[in-house]
This record gives C-alpha cells, structure tokens and sequence, in this order.
C-alpha cells in the first residue's frame, strides 16, 4: 500500500474579501482554526481530519469600499516607508494571545489564540519595534511605539506592507486603530465591521511587574487599505508575556530507527491515517522524532522503563517555532457520547496533565496506549500554545509500531504531471514542471517525510538550483543546491503542497527536464531512477481511456492516507493502471 508523503503547506489570505486587495505575505499557514478548552465534532459528520473551534465563528462579509466611507487620516507629507530593519536594542521574545480577526475563504472569522510569537527591539532612545503584529500575516514589518511609565504607546497609521501587484499596481497597506460599526446598507440592512476609530490614534499596552504588556481600551489594532478600508485582519486584547520555553536538547550521537509508524486511528470514523516517524533511545530516554506534520524535525521526548516496558511521554513540550506561532506537544483524552441537541453521537477531545503511558510489546515491537478508561482513546496534540485546545495537527494515538527492516531506501520514481511554457507570460521565465514526489519505496513501507528530497536534471545533467536563478532561495540562506529537500518552498518559483512540486525556470537553454526522488539520512542514500520529459510541450501525455484500474488509493489534502473517500470533503485519490502507470486526481465526494 502507497502513502503520499506529505509536509504543512504555507497558505494563507490569497483572496480577502469584496473590498480587500489579494494579498501575498510570506504569509501565515493552512492549519486548522479551532480554539476552546474542549473540541466536539459530530460522529457523522466529515471534520475528523480537522476540528472546527466551537468558540471560532464567522463575522461576517467585508462590507464594499463605497459603504465605510471613513478615511484614516493621512500623515502630512509622509512617504511609505515600512519598517524591516529596526535600530540595535533590547530584543525581547514574547509569546501572545488575543481574540484574532482573520480571512478564511473570503469570510472574515473570530477566534481566540493563544501562543502567538512575537519579537520586539526596545532601543536606547526609549522607541519600541513590535515584529508583525498581526498573527496571521507573517510580513516581517514592523510598527513602532514609544516606551512610557505605562508601558508602550503607538501612534497610527503606520505603514505596514507593500504590494506590488501586476494588474492593481501598488497597494499599501497600514496598520491601524479601528472601531466596531455597524453601517447601513439599505432599508432594515445592515454590515457589522470595523472602521478607523474617530476619537483616537493611540494604542497603549500598560506593563505589569512581571513584564506583561496588555493592550487597553475597546479598539482594535488592524490592516487597512490606502483608503481607510478594513482588510479583515486584526487583533484585540493582545497580551504579550516574555516567553522561555526551549526546545528538547538531543543528544548528538543519538542513532534514530527510522521504520515506526503512528496509526492514527480516528474513532468511530472507520479510518486510519498513517504516520511514518523514528525513535531513538539514550539510556531511558526516549526521542521521537517526525510525527508532526508541520515541523517534520520536531522531538517528542519521553522516558522507557525497562522493567515495566512503559514508555512514558510527558505533556506541555515546547516544540518550536511555527510561522507566527510556538507549537506545543500535549496530551489529550478522548471519548465518545450522546449530544441530544444535534441528535447524534459527538466526540470530545481535552488537554490532560497527565504523560501519555503507552505499553511496549517486544515480540511484535508495538507500543499501544494505556487507556484506563472504557471507550476513551489517547490524543496527542500538536498545538498553539499550551492553554486552549487549539491544534494545527492532532492524532488519536492507536499505536506507534514497526514496519520492520527497510528493504529499499530508493523511493518510487516520482510522477511529472504537466510541463508548459510560461514565457509568453513573462518573458524572464522559459518553462514550469509540475510532478508528484513520494515517500514510499517500491514493497510499500513509508518512508520518513523529513528524509525525501529530489534532483532535477536539465538536458541530462545534474542540475543546481542557485540563489541567481531562483531568489526566493536566499531566505533560506541558500546559495546553490542540488538534494531539494521535499518540503521546500517559496511559494513563487519553487512551489510544495504536501506531495505536489512545481518549479519555474529561468534557464531558456533546456530541451529535457528530469526528476529523480532521493533518500537521505545517517549515512544512507536511496535514489529512484529518473523519469524525463521533453520541453517544449503542451503537456504530458494522457492516459489511454482504455485503461482499467487496478487499484485505489485515498488521501486528505495533506498528503494523509485515508481507508476511504470522507463524504462531503475534497480528497485526492491515487489509481494505478492496468499498464503500471499511476493516476491521481482531486475528488469531490457527496455528503
């Protein structure tokens, strides 16, 4: 059985609203929005891969230009310049919460987060720099405030990014203070919204003795365009407390074993996800490494006691750095029962206090769960911060076993899916691949995500992506690389979702690209054979209709295998021909 290798893909705030500008920050990410102290889902329903937030609701439309009508005013004279760069200081590290406005597919929603990262730089001169101050928009602009015996006041508009868009030219947009309005638009009709607040300029964070800043006051600190409009992004009531936590410390000598495997065993759904990760041992201590799919390097530590045969995993680990977010690993119970105002068998998921305790089978070389409560099940949630349930990734731990020796650490041989010219588009480009990358070998075991890569071969040799031809590079400090890591991206000319890559070229000198999918890690090295195709060309050729298939496969939209299409979501279904060719397609099924 094939599994679609698969990583968190950064997307966030393409198509804003009617009266919002598309927007393309560095930008924010494709988790889930779900927030409370508890998460329920429905039994019948088809949100197992993502839990919706019961407090995460939908504002509402941004309203058209034409009906806010009030301007912010404009600083006389003033020219845009965004801040990228603050003066040498103080840097703080602080970790926030707030109740977050933000666009989710053109609706704008309300949510509460906690465990929103932020830097800021206090200078000699008393200025105070605060680093993309809206959580969902990772920017890397900067606002600046002056230090008082309050805390910290700022003074808007300021600018906060620049656009420059083809069509539309530049846009600009600012950061702002806004007021909650409510602006009629027609008889009996109206549209709640936020517009730049009359009486103030000012947002002030009084500082406590611990080093808390809070925001005061009823306004909102929010994005908006050259005319004043509301974006749909914003923050009220941000509290910014100094932040410490450090990630787990791994020995270096520690030698993983790269053939576990998480099964995700969703209750009461009749799916399994599966997970490939690895565990490494140094003395009693216990390091897992890959399990989470946004930060594929993240460690989860735990202790082993050889006598009893536990594994025993703590909660409330600090993971790293997410975008604009610190990611926490904590344990969780769920379990099923009866809700009586939906009419249906609901699931509950919680934080525990509890290690997650899970009792190893030498023989079968299996760990599974234990549950000291009938029909609960074990959770482990990849989470932002540690007080509200708010996960971007969570798995109903059924067991972690192993597939056993790996056979073949070369990959299946990847699959181009389309090459064309984009040069009539813009002439500084020559040609753009699109294939699929896989980490499976070819007797079906999975492969760790973290440790696929891929080669491109131009005319027929080994060819480097370089910093010259592909700039988006240099922000990974990148100046020349032949093994591309699967997860990279930048979202322009190097594109990766889940196991879909796409790259445009520069180079107009190419009569052939090839594509050859790489294993790598402690030493070892898997390479597929390398798959060709031909450019110029309108496209890779379609598969003979008179095809049969052989065998089916289905993923959710990150690249997870699933025992089924789950109705009313879109999945991805993988079709192997009766000619050895493999097909894959997106698939909308019915509720």
């Amino acid at each position: 059985m094939k599994r679609f290798y698969s990583f968190m893909g950064v997307a966030l705030a393409g198509v804003m609203a009617a009266n919002a500008y598309t927007v393309k920050p560095e930008t924010g990410s494709s988790v889930w929005e779900n927030a409370g102290k508890g998460v329920s889902f429905r039994v019948d329903g088809n949100q197992a891969a993502g839990m919706k937030s019961d407090r995460a609701k939908v504002f509402g439309k941004l309203p058209a230009e034409s009906v806010t009508g009030r301007k912010a005013p404009a600083r006389e004279g003033e020219e845009f310049n965004v801040i990228t760069t603050p003066p040498a200081g103080e840097t703080l590290t602080m970790c926030g919460s707030s109740i977050s406005f933000f666009v989710d597919y053109g609706e704008v929603m309300q949510d509460e987060w906690d465990g929103l990262a932020y830097d800021a730089v206090i200078t000699e001169d008393g200025d105070f720099y605060l680093k993309n101050p809206m959580s969902r928009l990772q920017w890397n602009t900067y606002i600046k405030g002056k230090i008082t015996d309050e805390g910290v006041t700022f003074e808007f508009p300021q600018p906060l990014y620049r656009i420059e868009d083809d069509e539309m030219g530049v846009i600009d947009l600012y950061a702002e203070v806004l007021e909650y309005a409510e602006i009629e638009v027609g008889i009996d009709d109206y549209v709640v919204t936020f517009v730049p607040a009359e009486d103030t300029r000012t947002i002030t964070f009084e500082k406590d003795e611990d080093g808390n800043y809070a925001m005061l006051g009823d306004n909102m600190l929010g994005v908006v365009n050259s005319s004043g409009n509301w974006q749909g992004f914003g923050e009220y009531g941000l509290v910014l407390k100094p932040f410490k936590a450090e990630k787990i410390e791994v020995p270096d000598d520690i030698k993983y074993d790269y053939t576990y495997v998480l099964a995700d065993e969703i209750f009461g759904w009749d799916h399994t996800i599966l997970r490939p990760m690895a565990i490494g041992f140094d003395g009693s201590d216990a390091y897992l490494k890959g399990i989470s799919l946004a930060m594929p390097d993240a460690v989860v530590k735990g202790s082993f006691d050889a006598e009893t045969q536990i594994l025993s995993i703590p909660t409330n680990q600090f993971m790293g750095q997410f975008y604009n977010y610190y990611i926490f690993m904590m344990t969780g119970d769920g379990y099923e029962y009866y809700d009586p105002s939906w009419g249906s068998d609901m699931i509950e998921t919680n934080f525990t206090d509890e290690p997650l305790r899970m009792l190893y089978d030498a023989e079968a070389n299996v760990y599974t769960p234990i549950i000291n409560e009938e029909d609960h099940f074990a959770v482990m949630f990849f989470n932002f911060g540690n007080t509200n349930v708010s996960p971007c990734e969570y798995y109903e731990v059924n067991r972690i076993y192993s597939q056993g020796e790996i056979t073949d650490y070369a990959p299946l041989v990847p699959q181009i899916e389309d090459i064309y010219s984009v040069s009539e588009f813009d002439p500084n480009y020559s040609y753009c691949i699109e294939f699929m990358v896989f980490a499976d070998n070819a007797d079906g075991q999975m492969l760790m995500d973290s440790n696929i890569y891929y080669n491109i071969f131009i005319n027929g040799e080994l060819y480097p992506l370089t910093v010259e031809e592909f700039p988006g590079l240099a922000n990974f400090g990148i100046e020349s690389i032949t093994d591309v890591p699967a997860s990279l991206s930048d979202d322009d000319d190097i594109y990766a979702s889940g196991n879909f890559h796409g790259i445009a070229f520069r180079n107009h000198n190419i009569s052939t690209i090839g594509i050859r999918a790489v294993y790598i890690a402690d030493g070892v090295r898997g390479e597929s054979e390398i798959v060709t195709v031909e450019a110029p060309a309108t496209g890779v050729e379609s598969v003979d209709n008179s095809l049969q298939v052989v065998s089916e496969e289905y993923f959710d939209v990150a690249g997870r295998r699933l025992s089924g299409p789950v109705a009313g979501s879109i999945v991805l279904r993988r079709a192997v021909m009766s000619d050895g060719t493999v097909k894959t397609s997106k698939v909308m099924t019915r509720k």
